[in-house]
């Protein structure tokens, strides 16, 4: 199975990772205090209802040491 949507993507890593979206925000904020991020948008995120701006994007593909988005 091949996995090619962001979303998808980025539910399965923070699932390996055995983190929650709670988890994920504040591993987010840690890395950067001033990025406001909160559960909800991880959600909206992983259901591919909304993309994430430039900074989270950034923050997200830091963390889990990959490019989720182009």
């Amino acid at each position: 199975m091949v996995i090619d949507k962001p979303a998808e993507k980025l539910k399965l890593l923070r699932m390996r990772k055995g983190w929650t979206q709670e988890k994920l925000v504040e591993v987010l904020k840690e890395k950067n205090p001033k990025l406001r991020v909160y559960q909800v948008m991880i959600s909206r995120y992983e259901k591919n209802k909304e993309e994430p701006g430039t900074e989270i994007k950034q923050a997200i593909n830091e963390i889990f040491g990959q490019s989720l988005w182009e």
